[in-house]
């Protein structure tokens, strides 16, 4: 149920999940977004953070890779860097690049 709360607090919202080659997902996810301004290390890579940060539900995404596209209010995001699964298993980060 925290977690739940969490994906539907302010700062997440409803997205869509489009698999690289694949159908889309069904249904809409819960999304948390967000974009650091900043130089970070991510995933053992450092990178001008000019992308956006989300986080996902393992439950609603099982495995998310490089190319794969989030849909926020008709704003596409592309996954630049293999997504990172937190220490519990329960959320994916990732780094998304805006498609034009």
């Amino acid at each position: 149920m925290a977690l739940d709360a969490q994906y539907h607090a302010p700062g997440s919202m409803a997205a869509a999940f489009l698999p690289a080659g694949g159908t889309p997902l069904p249904d809409p996810i819960r999304v948390i977004r967000s974009r650091p301004d900043r130089i970070e290390r991510f995933a053992g890579y450092q990178v001008d953070v000019k992308a956006e940060t989300f986080e996902i539900r393992c439950s609603d995404v099982a495995a998310p890779v490089v190319g794969d596209v989030i849909d926020v209010g008709g704003s596409r995001f592309s996954i630049d860097i293999d997504p990172v699964i937190d220490v519990e298993g329960l959320s994916w980060m990732m780094l998304a690049s805006p498609i034009p």
